[in-house]
């Protein structure tokens, strides 16, 4: 994964599921369009360093290069991770009564 995405990637992309949840729960109003990124972003992402990762670790020649092929879901934890940043930076922190 070091070599895919790179430690400040990982460890954002890390920090960015961690909040994820805290984020979704603060903004009631839009938790639709919250669920819709994480759907278009960090699943499909997800899904290709599993899929591949199984691949070629099988030996199948299933994956053709697992660099290569899990390049193609760096955007897709970028935009993730972007968005979660943003939203949390929206999101109003908690206050004592």
């Amino acid at each position: 994964m070091d070599e895919v995405l790179g430690t400040p990637l990982i460890v954002l992309l890390l920090c960015c599921v961690g909040v994820w949840p805290f984020v979704l729960w603060k903004l009631k109003g839009q938790r639709k369009a919250m669920m819709s990124i994480a759907l278009l972003t960090l699943i499909p992402a997800l899904g290709i360093l599993l899929v591949h990762s199984y691949a070629w670790w099988k030996g199948g020649n299933g994956s053709l290069g697992l660099l290569r092929v899990l390049g193609t879901g760096i955007p897709l934890v970028v935009l993730f991770v972007l968005h979660t940043v943003a939203k949390a930076a929206e999101a109003p922190e908690y206050r004592c009564p």
